[in-house]
């Protein structure tokens, strides 16, 4: 490890985007899937050489190491500008996107994107964490899959922040679960399951590729109910307190990459604000603008 330095790491990044743009990566007409970054690779180098340091068997070795990966190779590993993508479903499409799904999916659906969770955290649900008389729902154990094949491994005792988050229960939610009752196992805890059975990750996103498809919305992935409430949730509450309110993010930061705002939202505040100015305007006897000096009027007269 001591020999991966900066310097190695940069070469082995120059000659990855050099290979990247090359003609001979061009002609293999890849479409989307060309790469534009190499963000994963150095993340990834990141991740192993952190658990490297807090590795006990490498203490000694580990103690003067640093992590040769810098914010500078993240910017000499840009290859192309990536896609504009909206990940943040719109609530129109979301109630599209449910209509073409069967329970018990469509239900999944809606509690993720109602509660905003990730779509380990609603399919983790268990029932004790379900208080209809107070209203309240706990988000706390979580589904964790295979990374190769997708199939549910455990169940986390926490979410991917360590920190349980209380979710109100509203109306439509109350719906949901109530209706979920209906379908309760015996020696099964899971509100979202299939004959008792907890939900492999792979069978959702089948469930909801094919609902992406067949409803034609400009959508797809599971984590676009997550951030299409987030954005929901900044539009109708006003701010990033609303969106932390409703994801359970600590970072700012974060809830502000969650809840990006689209060019819909900016024209509805740009018009209301043209009408704001044009009621001045009418309420005044003098045009809001009349102090203005037209730079072209100016010029003729000199």
């Amino acid at each position: 490890m001591s020999k991966i330095t900066q310097s190695v790491i940069t070469g082995w990044v120059e000659d990855n985007v050099k290979y990247f743009k090359s003609s001979e990566y061009e002609n293999l007409c890849r479409g989307k899937a060309k790469r534009c970054n190499l963000n994963n690779e150095l993340n990834l180098f990141t991740t192993i050489f952190n658990w490297y340091k807090d590795s006990d068997r490498f203490e000694n070795e580990a103690i003067l190491l640093t992590n040769p990966v810098k914010s500078k190779h993240k910017k000499l590993g840009f290859i192309r500008a990536m896609e504009a993508k909206n990940k943040a479903i719109s609530l129109e499409d979301a109630l599209k996107f449910f209509e073409y799904l069967k329970d018990p999916y469509r239900e999944l659906a809606a509690f993720q994107f109602l509660t905003a969770s990730r779509i380990g955290e609603a399919a983790g649900l268990q029932w004790h964490r379900v208080d209809f008389e107070n209203r309240q729902i706990t988000i706390m154990e979580t589904s964790r899959w295979c990374p190769r094949n997708k199939t549910f491994i455990e169940l986390n005792p926490f979410p991917k922040n360590k920190e349980p988050r209380s979710v109100y229960m509203t109306d439509e939610l109350y719906k949901v679960l109530k209706h979920r009752e209906n379908f309760k196992v015996e020696d099964s805890d899971f509100v979202f399951h299939v004959i008792g059975n907890p939900l492999n990750y792979c069978t959702i996103q089948i469930n909801y590729k094919s609902a992406q498809k067949k409803s034609k919305i400009p959508y797809t992935g599971t984590h676009i109910l997550r951030h299409g409430m987030a954005s929901l949730a900044r539009r109708i509450g006003g701010g990033l307190d609303a969106v932390v309110a409703m994801t359970g993010h600590k970072d700012y930061k974060l809830a502000d990459h969650y809840s990006k705002l689209d060019g819909h939202f900016q024209k509805e505040v740009s018009q209301k604000i043209e009408n704001h100015i044009k009621n001045i305007q009418s309420q005044d006897t003098e045009n809001l603008f009349d102090n203005v000096i037209s730079i072209a009027n100016f010029a003729n007269k000199n």
